[in-house]
């Protein structure tokens, strides 16, 4: 079962939320063509919901996207900048995400930090209300805000790409130069496999290639970033004709449009820009690298080249990759986390970009285990998919979870994978913001014959890199005219009616409460009980948290992987997560799947017997990350500032999670005790 931990659950004994969703407003519209055989599809295709939008470009060549969603009185910004890591220079690396930062520092008009004055706007930097980030190929920066500030938020947006130069300053890129050294240090140095894949792109890629080094870049890089440099960088990169301006959410197309040529029309464009060329690496046989580092356990990361985003044999590999990793019965979780238990986790992916891709896999070894015995198996296994393919039963499932996953995205206005999200990447990539149903097509489309052909052309051993981590047993390898000064006012909140929620009881005490929403075929259902880690016996912490691990692992007529099966068939899994008070289980599904999940749902909720296999199997799982834990500085500060701050007799003082000497003593009795608390409404901790 996927897991989190969370304390922003609801306070209410054993309430049941249950979101309905169904088309009505958003046009329903069918993919034709190329499709599967009836065998190799159990279940129909829902319907995609069409995104209405518009796009025009200004004289400057700013591409304007715009799409009305009035479902909450808020307005979105998303701004995609058509430039990452690839533009950088050997020698000048790390330029893409540091100018990321240097967007924060305020710009001509609005002086201070910019978060200060986007919060005051009414964003919520906590909830990802607005935020930056950069990768190999492109940069963004979005914001929500109520919609009575769309037009102060779009002021402050153009008065950055206006004016940011001038307000640059050595002190300003001394501190953020600093930051991000620290953020290196942080996220890559200082982190068990931080540096794992700075090495896969390093190795997997020629000197000079875009993609031969790290988003972040390189101290001595950094180092050597002038202020020249950045305004350089800036003027080339940061302009309209280089930029998608995406706005979704609660706002009149007519005043937007009037506001955008009013702050965004007179910024003159920049140089028209070369891409980098498709470039997909290869490699002269296999490679491989040893490291040495402070790791708890041994770790192998196998990589190859691949097909870049959108291109033949994308989509398929994406497939190849959920087939081999995602979920207890994919075939390397089944081989060596469960059957085996050589490995404490394993995953892939299938990171695909603009000019090029990267495949990999990734399994860390249990204590005792062998690399090369897991290396072999994974290897056999990638063999299996490239002689015989997956079975329709493998790409029947994964490409519901798929659709699944797409539709969700749908409901967002903002956020990642959402609809801004969606519009920005697909106008930036492609030159149409309209790809939605082209892009899940093509999974759709998808046969056991596509899979297996993409596999045996991509992924073969005289065309891989093997990255293998040691723990370590030494010393440790070290010009406008508008006046933009004045800011727009802050506009009143709009008013807002919440959605009705219907609410009842059942004869046994369970509380029902359910929200109707019209917008996507999607179904979300959550049951929650009164009872988290403080109801763990003393001695034992971790009881709450491996009870919703392990409740999915068996019930009185179902083994854990028919359990997984019967979910993945549905295009969905169980969620659970522990907090300090509160524990919850949930599943969200398309509307078509409900009755059969929900089914699964309160037999898993109603009859899980807790197989003593799967217990131990867990808690050794468990036992790992908490090894790996001890070596990760925000995981042991997170839980020392518990200790400090309540007291290790406190109930909060107490680790959610467990510790070692917690976890191991604990028993299948002790999860079916906490079971009763969450399978009966009158429970009390």
């Amino acid at each position: 079962m996927k897991t989190s931990l969370s304390d922003s659950l609801f306070s209410l004994i054993l309430p049941l939320l249950i979101v309905l969703s169904q088309p009505s407003s958003l046009t329903a519209q069918s993919t034709t063509g190329g499709q599967p055989s009836a065998a190799q599809r159990a279940t129909p295709f829902a319907a995609v919901p069409k995104v209405e939008f518009e796009k025009y470009t200004l004289p400057n060549g700013l591409q304007v996207i715009l799409h009305v969603d009035r479902k909450l009185p808020v307005v979105h910004v998303n701004q995609w900048f058509h430039v990452g890591s690839k533009n950088e220079q050997a020698g000048r690396t790390g330029f893409a995400h540091l100018f990321e930062h240097m967007m924060f520092q305020g710009s001509k008009n609005a002086t201070g930090e910019y978060v200060s004055y986007v919060e005051k706007a009414g964003a919520n930097l906590f909830t990802g209300g607005v935020n930056g980030t950069t990768d190999n190929d492109r940069t963004n920066y979005f914001a929500t805000v109520p919609s009575a500030n769309l037009e102060y938020l779009l002021w402050l947006e153009a008065d950055r790409l206006a004016t940011l130069p001038d307000a640059l300053t050595k002190e300003k890129l001394d501190n953020q130069r600093d930051v991000v050294k620290n953020e290196r240090r942080q996220g890559l140095e200082n982190q068990p496999y931080g540096r794992a894949f700075t090495l896969l792109v390093e190795n997997l890629h020629p000197k000079g290639h875009p993609y031969s080094w790290s988003v972040i870049g390189s101290h001595e890089d950094l180092t050597a970033a002038s202020l020249e440099d950045v305004r350089g960088f800036f003027k080339t990169y940061y302009t309209p004709n280089n930029l998608s301006l995406v706005i979704t959410g609660d706002f009149d197309r007519a005043e937007a449009k009037r506001l955008i040529e009013k702050y965004f029309a007179g910024i003159p464009a920049g140089p028209a820009l070369d891409r980098p060329a498709r470039w997909v690496p290869q490699l002269d046989g296999e490679k491989i690298v040893e490291v040495s580092d402070r790791v708890p356990q041994e770790r192998v990361y196998l990589a190859w080249p691949s097909p870049p985003t959108f291109e033949a044999g994308d989509a398929e590999l994406q497939i190849a990759s959920a087939i081999l990793t995602d979920g207890l019965s994919s075939r390397l979780q089944k081989v060596l986390v469960y059957d085996r238990q050589l490995a404490s986790n394993v995953f892939s992916f299938q990171n695909s970009n603009e000019i090029s891709g990267l495949f990999g896999v990734v399994a860390t070894a249990r204590p005792g285990a062998q690399l090369a015995q897991i290396e072999q198996l994974i290897t056999d296994e990638v063999a299996r998919l490239t002689t015989s393919g997956p079975t329709a039963e493998e790409l029947n499932r994964v490409r519901t979870k798929i659709e699944y996953g797409f539709i969700s995205g749908l409901e967002r206005i903002g956020g990642f994978g959402g609809k801004a999200d969606r519009l920005a990447k697909y106008n930036t990539f492609l030159g149409d913001p309209g790809k939605f149903e082209e892009d899940l097509a093509r999974y759709r489309k998808a046969t056991t014959t596509s899979v297996r052909d993409a596999v045996g052309k991509w992924l073969n051993t005289r065309n891989r890199l093997l990255v293998r981590f040691h723990p370590e047993t030494s010393g440790r390898e070290s010009q406008v005219t508008l006046d933009r000064s004045p800011p727009p006012s802050i506009g009143a909140d709009k008013a807002f009616t919440a959605p009705e929620v219907k609410t009842a009881k059942l004869e046994n005490g369970l509380h029902v409460f359910v929200v109707e929403r019209k917008e996507l075929p999607k179904v979300a259902v959550m049951l929650t009980t009164r009872a988290g880690a403080v109801s763990d016996p003393a001695g034992k912490e971790g009881v709450a948290h491996l009870t919703v691990t392990t409740i999915d692992l068996g019930t009185r007529t179902k083994n854990a992987l028919e359990i997984e099966n019967a979910l993945g068939d549905l295009g969905t899994s169980l969620s659970g997560s522990a907090g300090r008070e509160t524990s919850n289980l949930s599943f969200q599904v398309l509307k078509p799947n409900l009755a059969p999940a929900f089914s699964i749902f309160a037999d898993v909720v109603r009859n899980s017997v807790f197989p003593e296999s799967e217990v131990a199997r867990e808690k050794k799982i468990h036992l790992d990350n908490l090894a790996q834990q001890a070596n990760d500085q925000n995981a042991l500060a997170a839980r020392i500032g518990d200790m400090l701050l309540f007291g290790p007799s406190h109930p909060y003082g107490r680790p959610r999670t467990g510790l070692p000497g917690t976890v191991a003593p604990v028993t299948r009795t002790d999860l079916a005790r906490f079971t009763k608390l969450i399978g009966n409404p009158e429970a009390r901790p």
